[in-house]
């Protein structure tokens, strides 16, 4: 999680994650075989998506990341 504190001073307030966090994510998944997607809009913010729990999900990648439900 950001560090939330005080949005004026977190430029990164409204975000679910810092880019600290993306680089820990990041290291302790590598060793596995399966799809990750960063920067999807879900968990504590005001615009976030729900992820179905055991939904069917189609991952598209190219330049950009496409997600489709």
């Amino acid at each position: 999680m950001t560090n939330m504190g005080d949005e004026k001073e977190n430029k990164q307030y409204e975000e679910s994650f810092d880019e600290f966090a993306y680089q820990l994510i990041s290291d302790r998944i590598s060793k596995y075989n399966f799809p990750v997607v960063f920067g999807f809009p879900n968990g504590h913010i005001k615009d976030n998506r729900p992820l179905i729990i055991g939904g069917n999900v189609k991952l598209k990648v190219e330049d950009k990341v496409k997600i489709e439900f």
